[in-house]
């Protein structure tokens, strides 16, 4: 890449070899203050498997790969679906993601707060969608893995 000083100082040669005695384009040439920084060190992360497409980095909301269907679950109103979601972070396992919402279940209707309804199980953090155009779904995140209900 060529920088701002390189282009300046380029331009500078050039006008000085054409002949010219133009002196006023060597001496108007601006001061340039190069920066150099360096990146930062590289941190061992989680690398994408083969097949997998990468994305920008946990929680950013992007999933990676397909979601997988729990099974339906006994919920308050009925049966529900319970979708695990695969994120850069990972997908949640089944067997927690039915014990977390069966417990956010039993606790809602008394432990919950505000409209949404949120409640912390197990490390997991959980809500409904409750809005005049909600959905009734539950969804549940801890550290970028994900799952929900569907109706």
């Amino acid at each position: 890449m060529i920088g701002a000083a390189s282009i300046l100082s380029l331009g500078v040669l050039v006008s000085a070899c054409d002949g010219s005695t133009d002196t006023a384009a060597v001496s108007s040439a601006p001061s340039v203050a190069l920066t150099v920084t360096s990146a930062p060190p590289s941190v061992p992360g989680k690398t994408s498997s083969p097949g997998k497409s990468a994305s920008s980095g946990p929680g950013d909301g992007e999933t990676t790969g397909p979601p997988v269907g729990c099974g339906p679950i006994d919920a308050p109103n009925g049966k529900v679906g319970l979708i695990a979601t695969e994120t850069p972070a990972g997908r949640p396992g089944c067997t927690e993601a039915i014990d977390v919402i069966t417990q956010y279940f039993q606790d809602a209707p008394k432990k919950a707060e505000g409209t949404a309804h949120v409640l912390n199980v197990s490390g997991w953090r959980c809500m409904a969608d409750t809005g005049a155009q909600g959905s009734g779904r539950v969804g549940c995140d801890k550290g970028g893995l994900v799952f929900y209900t569907q109706p």
